[in-house]
């Protein structure tokens, strides 16, 4: 069977992989809104009552750390989500360089297959950031951020623009960036309804917060462990799923950083390397 015919029915093959991986991404956000809107309406009952707060006292107040439940669908599979992603881009990567070799503008005789090309690009994976960084000269770096640019690109995926002059609302948020905020609000509405009977109750008795964290740190010990733990889980979860999704829409994992990594072990270097 001849290069040619083999690149093309590669073309064919990759395109129905993305599509599967779009699918997958697909399933895992349906699952995760589905999972957390049953789990949220089997409870609107408790949430209604913490509403109405017919507590007497600070004794009577009872984290329900059920509503914590969300969370482990939430954080594994937005991990899962975003990590898929960099996959997908990865292989739309090679696409790109797949459909130049089919339209003649790189020679057919560089051609080596998927597999094959997979495996250096593997071999290349610790080094994959100096690669891309010598032969696609404008890429931006998350470790360069400073933390107040990293904070405004954050607050950005929910609509915010504060690099403008108002901090206006924009509307430019990007599909992995409406993604993300989805996951990430999903997940603070898990917290906030956690607390909120607590809150509640503060609210409608004037009370101040110091006067009554002994009683609710003692009737509330393994709800608030709880409490710390997902939140110390949610915080890692989502600033690693903040890293990659920059690093897709701008960085490394970016569709033109994969194809320059690409072109760079296919084109460039594929003479000196021995892939057997």
């Amino acid at each position: 069977m001849s290069k040619i015919t083999l690149m093309k029915e590669e073309l064919v093959l990759l395109r129905n992989e993305i599509a599967a991986l779009k699918n997958c991404q697909t399933q895992y956000v349906t699952l995760t809104v589905t999972s957390v809107g049953l789990l949220f309406a089997y409870l609107i009952k408790d949430l209604i009552e913490a509403f109405q707060c017919n507590l007497v006292s600070p004794s009577d107040l009872k984290i329900d750390f059920v509503y914590l439940i969300p969370l482990i669908i939430i954080i594994p599979l937005s991990c899962i989500f975003f990590n898929k992603a960099t996959t997908l881009f990865r292989i739309v990567g090679y696409y790109q360089l797949l459909e130049d070799f089919n339209s003649d503008k790189i020679g057919i005789n560089k051609y080596i297959g998927w597999e094959n090309s997979l495996r250096l690009f593997r071999s290349y994976e610790i080094d994959r950031e100096i690669y891309i960084k010598n032969n696609f000269g404008n890429i931006k770096e998350w470790n360069k951020l400073s933390r107040q640019q990293k904070i405004t690109y954050f607050i950005a995926l929910f609509g915010f623009d504060l690099n403008s002059s108002h901090g206006s609302l924009s509307l430019s948020t990007s599909y992995w960036g409406l993604i993300y905020s989805m996951f990430f609000l999903m997940a603070m509405l898990c917290f906030i309804l956690t607390i909120m009977p607590i809150c509640i109750w503060m609210i409608n008795h004037n009370n101040l917060l110091m006067s009554i964290i002994p009683t609710i740190v003692q009737n509330n010990k393994f709800p608030l462990l709880l409490i710390w733990t997902f939140f110390c889980l949610s915080i890692y979860a989502f600033h690693f799923n903040l890293k990659i999704l920059y690093q897709l829409e701008e960085g490394f994992h970016s569709y033109k950083a994969n194809y320059a990594l690409w072109k760079t072990i296919l084109i460039d270097e594929i003479t000196t390397i021995d892939i057997d």
